[in-house]
């Protein structure tokens, strides 16, 4: 009886696990850039920036 490749099923769910990661990280950003921005709100705008550098951090 032949076993199980973990090593391909532990890739593909590692894979699986970061195109999650990725969707969730681009849902977060876009959500804080469709409310309303404010120069008063600093930190809205840090969170923001802070979304956003995780993302090209992450796709780079």
């Amino acid at each position: 009886m032949a076993g199980i490749n973990t090593t391909s099923v532990n890739r593909q769910v590692k894979d699986i696990s970061q195109d999650i990661y990725a969707a969730k990280l681009q849902r977060d950003e876009m959500q804080t850039k469709s409310v309303n921005k404010d120069e008063s709100s600093g930190l809205q705008n840090a969170v923001a920036e802070k979304l956003s550098d995780k993302l090209n951090s992450y796709i780079l």
